[in-house]
């Protein structure tokens, strides 16, 4: 791997990565905007106060891998992507309500020929998140309307991260939920504050031993037709820096037909502000606008799931993944579901096993 095409790749997972994916280093799962969630069982009536104390305390472990469809695209275009992701998340109830919590994931790419830096068989850490939520701020009990809230903090342990030199990622968001019959209409809000110590992506070149895989001083790289630049033991790209901050929109539908089976549709709108503000010159697009960098992402899902017993359940997912979805120029219809350009992997579908504890 070379130094440019490293940070080339990671500014890709920083512009479609929540976990956190946004934030960066994230699963799609991990990022979609949520806040608190259903109350756990009520456990008032447990006379034993060892099983009352152990009753606080759940965790789920999941298993999910990601195909890409460019894996299915005919030659010369097929570009295969194949990915297994396992989470594992933790929550201790302080109250009904109230609860701690802490995620984190690590992705195994088992098959990568889509054009990245990465081998097959690379693994990756997520950030890993704690948070504290409150699944009940308010609760119309005749309408079962429903607002929640939640407040997480990203520990930056994904590679992503450690490229652009964070420190800490906040993420405050709230929540709505009302059911119709078997519907139940859900609308999440959050923002997402990165703090890092450069306004710059880096990579220190003291980690290669080979000097052959980190590009260092000032070369020009014909394949990727951009220049890296070396201060101290550390390689950087110049350029428009990195976000600040993001605000997100989700809206999603589920029904429930049965105690067991779900179906859901949703749609994340990301909006990422970047850190810098830059002018218009002869090197910018006809559609570029001076000032605060502005870049938007939308997330389009479909799934089913189906709880097999009462602590493991499947379930599927088609996702796009679109950088952009509104056009150059922002006024046009925005991409949902990406077929049309498989090779770029935009569109995946996933199978997911999860146990809870």
């Amino acid at each position: 791997m070379v130094a440019a095409s490293l940070a080339v790749f990671l500014i890709v997972v920083g512009a479609h990565s929540a976990n956190a994916k946004p934030p960066e280093g994230e699963s799609v799962a991990a990022i979609t905007p949520q806040a608190g969630g259903a109350p756990p069982a009520d456990t008032s009536a447990a006379t034993d106060e060892e099983d009352q104390n152990r009753s606080n305390f759940a965790g789920s472990v999941t298993v999910q891998t990601d195909v890409g469809i460019g894996t299915f695209a005919p030659e010369p275009h097929s570009q295969s992507l194949v990915s297994t992701t396992f989470l594992a998340s933790g929550s201790y109830r302080l109250t009904p309500e109230l609860h701690l919590s802490a995620v984190g994931s690590l992705t195994w790419f088992n098959v990568n020929d889509f054009y990245t830096p990465l081998p097959d068989n690379e693994a990756l850490l997520s950030d890993i998140s704690f948070g504290i939520s409150h699944s009940r701020l308010y609760h119309h009990v005749d309408s079962g309307f429903n607002l929640s809230a939640s407040f997480r903090v990203l520990l930056p342990t994904s590679l992503a991260s450690q490229f652009q030199n964070r420190l800490i990622t906040l993420l405050p968001g709230v929540a709505a939920s009302i059911p119709f019959g078997d519907f139940r209409l859900n609308y999440g809000f959050s923002f997402g504050k990165f703090f890092a110590s450069s306004s710059v992506p880096t990579v220190d070149c003291s980690d290669f031993p080979n000097p052959e895989d980190c590009v260092q001083g000032r070369n020009q790289n014909s394949a990727l037709g951009f220049e890296t630049e070396r201060r101290g033991g550390e390689v950087w790209l110049p350029g428009s820096g990195m976000n600040s901050f993001f605000v997100a929109n989700n809206l999603s539908l589920s029904w429930s037909p049965t105690d067991r089976l779900s179906f859901g549709l949703s749609f994340g709108i990301f909006t990422y502000f970047g850190l810098r503000s830059l002018p218009v010159d002869e090197f910018s697009t006809k559609y570029a606008k001076a000032g605060r960098q502005q870049r938007d992402r939308l997330i389009s899902s479909v799934s089913v799931s189906y709880q097999l017993f009462d602590s493991l359940s499947i379930s599927s997912n088609l996702v796009t993944d679109a950088s952009q979805p509104f056009g150059a120029r922002g006024d046009s219809f925005p991409v949902i579901f990406d077929f049309s350009r498989a090779a770029t992997n935009n569109t995946s579908i996933s199978l997911a096993l999860t146990g809870t504890f």
